[in-house]
């Protein structure tokens, strides 16, 4: 029976979704996003448009159309979704079966909150153009979000396929991507002066930009790891109370839930202590979380959620970008010494930078000081495939 998949007005499931057989769409890496599922980038997709209550409904509507398909008629998960797919819904929307039809006047949900059994997704079977032509702008909007945000290789959608720009996962990517320590120093310099010159209401974005700079630099997570995890529903906020001490309070640890909805402990050296420390003082937190404390370890300005992940990318443009223009007052003082070559190759560094290097430079980094022990790096890092993490090693070996 078609019956609402997705809950009234929120962004959750209103039933269970089936799971299908993943697909060859699927991108590298280096996705954006928190979830690393079909159904949990849907949740994460719809969450862009909250603030957008009018867009929010047309895509919320929209979407749940899309997905009802999916479920009912052409079974395939979001990565085996593929150009003859898209052609067959183009065709569904704009004639749809009966049965999928109740007519205007239905509401979708019963006063006591349950589903409507009469309610289906469409009023008429001879929807007008501009019904049709929103129903698939909705849906290429959302492929083509997939592809820029990583999770997928190719919008099927588009009438020429146009595949992701992707990045061979190989010794020469990576060195291109690891920051050294007088950049990374740099860097976080240049947090600490623009929070000094920000203005009131932008010390808190500033704050928090030096603090995820400086959190990720020293503990190598994905860029999605600070924000929280799909837990098969819904999404799960990772929190400052899932940074637990050591019973004797000598080492703390960040407990989380990262890719594939692999459980690990990630340990904070000093640096990455001190960038928490920093920020809850900022704050007005004392300088350690409590056992299970609420606060979000990447909060909004509230204190009441966190960000999305786009969101998240963009303070991390933000801080490199700052970084790059003060980077050329150095050109007198060492390494550059007044070498341009040099300068302008950081630069470059800098305004291509990501979350992901400061993953690359962290690797490298904790490789060299533990003496190129590949174990303790796979399980700090979250690597799936040893030969991940041999690709550091070698990458180690040509540098020194």
């Amino acid at each position: 029976m078609i019956s609402p998949l997705l809950s009234q007005g929120g962004v959750s499931f209103y039933r269970e979704p089936p799971t299908f057989p993943p697909g060859g769409n699927r991108a590298g890496a280096d996705s954006v996003l928190s979830a690393d599922d079909d159904w949990g980038v849907v949740l994460e997709f719809l969450r862009e448009f909250r603030d957008r209550p009018q867009t929010f409904r047309s895509y919320h509507k929209e979407i749940e159309k899309f997905l009802l398909w999916l479920v009912h008629i052409q079974f395939v998960s979001l990565s085996a979704f593929r150009r003859g797919d898209w052609l067959d819904y183009c065709d569904f929307v704009e004639k749809p079966p009966a049965s999928w039809v109740c007519g205007k006047g239905i509401k979708k949900w019963r006063p006591n909150g349950d589903a409507n059994p009469d309610w289906r997704p469409f009023v008429t079977n001879t929807p007008s153009a501009r019904t049709v032509s929103l129903s698939r702008e909705v849906v290429k909007t959302f492929f083509s979000w997939l592809v820029d945000s990583g999770y997928l290789d190719a919008n099927p959608c588009s009438a020429r396929i146009k595949r992701r720009a992707t990045s061979s996962f190989d010794q020469a990517s990576i060195m291109e991507r690891i920051l050294p320590p007088h950049l990374l120093e740099h860097v976080f310099r240049s947090c600490d002066e623009a929070l000094g010159l920000a203005s009131e209401h932008d010390q808190f974005n500033w704050a928090r930009i030096r603090f995820v700079i400086r959190f990720y630099a020293g503990t190598g997570i994905r860029l999605s790891e600070g924000l929280g995890h799909w837990n098969g529903r819904h999404h799960v906020m990772h929190r400052m109370g899932d940074i637990k001490p050591t019973p004797t309070r000598t080492r703390w640890f960040f407990h989380l839930v990262g890719k594939g909805g692999k459980f690990r402990r990630v340990e904070l050296f000093d640096d990455a202590l001190s960038a928490l420390r920093d920020f809850r003082l900022f704050l007005g937190l004392p300088a350690l979380p409590s056992v299970d404390e609420k606060t979000p370890l990447i909060p909004r300005i509230d204190l009441e959620g966190t960000i999305n992940a786009s969101s998240l990318d963009t303070l991390f443009k933000r801080g490199f970008a700052y970084a790059a223009s003060t980077l050329p007052e150095l050109i007198d003082s060492p390494p550059y010494s007044g070498n341009r070559d040099i300068l302008n190759h950081d630069l470059s560094a800098l305004k291509a930078a990501s979350a992901h290097w400061l993953r690359h430079s962290h690797t490298t980094a904790f490789l060299k000081q533990t003496g190129g022990d590949l174990k303790a790096t796979m399980q700090r890092l979250g690597h799936a495939d040893v030969n991940t993490t041999m690709q550091y090693l070698h990458v180690l070996e040509v540098m020194d």
